[in-house]
């Protein structure tokens, strides 16, 4: 079986990462707080979207400048690896996500079989991360781009890339699971924001679950190409459905 080798960044990349990526996780709690003090704003729910998008897409373009050489030796490895190859990683993900779905949902039932706790209200309804972005497409379909490709690559990296590689000298599975744990935080900050802690919890594994799957592709083919893949077209899925 062919060995493959992660393309690690530098100490100075990860501090620089790692400062980047909290503007890039919570530029949008930031920009709501913000413009909470400014009064008289028309659509500021719209407006607060724009300017999130904006700085997420500056963050974006400085951690493709500062990995860039780093991008293209993964990039590279993929394009001269074999389609097969890369297939096969590919639908390798969209099995481990298929999993780790089926767990979350025989815990749930499990929980509410012994605890008596009715779990379906958790299904009634988005989180408010994918409320929003529901919400957003709606009112502007270009923002399709950015939920299907600039999302996905600007997630992966700081995900898959920055804090994996961060707590990888702990252990391969201490780096999984808390990359993934971060992922999932890092789409539920508003329901714990607001005291929605039940919630937050189950949209946090929800979120989780791709997650895990994302950095155990990442764990085993040590390329970040086929991560952001997957994770586009998880999210044209989800966006389709």
């Amino acid at each position: 079986m062919k060995k493959y080798e992660f393309v690690e960044p530098s100490k100075k990349q990860l501090i620089i990462g790692l400062l980047l990526s909290y503007i890039y996780v919570f530029s949008r709690m930031h920009v709501i707080s913000l413009f909470k003090h400014i009064s008289g704003m028309i659509e500021p729910d719209n407006i607060c979207h724009h300017v999130t998008f904006l700085i997420r897409i500056i963050v974006l373009a400085i951690f493709i400048i500062l990995f860039k050489e780093n991008l293209f030796l993964y990039f590279k490895d993929f394009k001269t690896s074999n389609i097969k190859d890369n297939f096969r990683w590919i639908i390798k993900g969209f099995l481990y996500l298929i999993i780790f779905r089926a767990i979350f949902s025989a815990l749930l039932l499990l929980i509410k079989i012994i605890f008596h706790i009715d779990t379906t209200i958790l299904f009634d309804g988005n989180s408010i991360n994918e409320s929003g972005i529901d919400e957003l497409l709606a009112a502007f379909p270009i923002y399709h781009i950015q939920s299907i490709v600039f999302a996905p690559i600007g997630e992966e990296i700081v995900c898959r890339y920055i804090l994996f590689h961060s707590f990888r000298k702990k252990g391969c599975i201490i780096a999984i699971i808390l990359s993934s744990l971060i992922f999932g935080f890092c789409h539920v900050t508003e329901e714990f924001a607001q005291g929605m802690y039940l919630f937050g919890v189950y949209y946090l594994i929800g979120y989780m679950i791709p997650g895990l799957a994302f950095a155990l592709i990442y764990e085993k083919r040590r390329n970040l190409t086929h991560c952001m893949i997957l994770h586009m077209l998880n999210n044209l899925i989800c966006t389709l459905l």
